[in-house]
């Protein structure tokens, strides 16, 4: 599969997790969700060398699983040891940094586009509105993690202050 339709076919499963999400929770449609699932798998194991390999020692390819619950899982140390992407890092819009909890001076790093950032934060808003904050749209929150600004790259305070601004009011910090 050559870049152009790698890119493709990137974009138009980047629309599918968009619409998906935009059904909300409630609408949930497991067929639909497997065989995104499925496509994105096959997505991932083209673009994505690191990954291919470790499907290919486990003996998992596209068209040899049928559910979403038989795609190998990418072990975290992966992003520590190798560069994970399915888009080339130069390419992409971010570069988040693991927290580096198991291991401070071997911290992994998750490279996005925008648009599938903006299909991360879209997810974990839902999420975060139907089981954290079901009853409140803005409320005071304190964050004990410094902001974004102050760590750039560190993937918790970027995402911690996509859920200030979300969901925080005037008085959260």
């Amino acid at each position: 599969v050559d870049t152009m339709d790698i890119e493709k076919i990137a974009a138009e499963l980047d629309q599918r997790v968009s619409a998906m999400v935009d059904r909300g929770l409630e609408a949930h449609d497991d067929q639909a969700f497997n065989a995104l699932a499925l496509d994105m798998f096959a997505y991932q194991y083209e673009a994505n060398e690191y990954y291919r390999q470790l499907c290919d020692r486990v003996g998992v390819k596209p068209g040899s699983i049928s559910r979403w619950d038989e795609i190998p899982a990418l072990p975290t140390r992966a992003f520590k040891e190798s560069v994970v992407a399915s888009i080339a890092p130069e390419n992409s819009d971010f570069a988040l940094m693991t927290s580096g909890t198991s291991d401070p001076n071997l911290r992994g790093k998750v490279f996005q586009d925008k648009s599938s950032l903006a299909n991360i934060i879209k997810a974990n808003n839902l999420i975060t509105k139907k089981y954290c904050f079901p009853e409140f749209e803005k409320m005071t929150l304190g964050l004990l993690i410094p902001p974004p600004t102050m760590v750039p790259g560190m993937a918790m305070a970027f995402g911690m202050g996509f859920l200030l601004k979300s969901f925080g009011n005037e008085q959260s910090r």
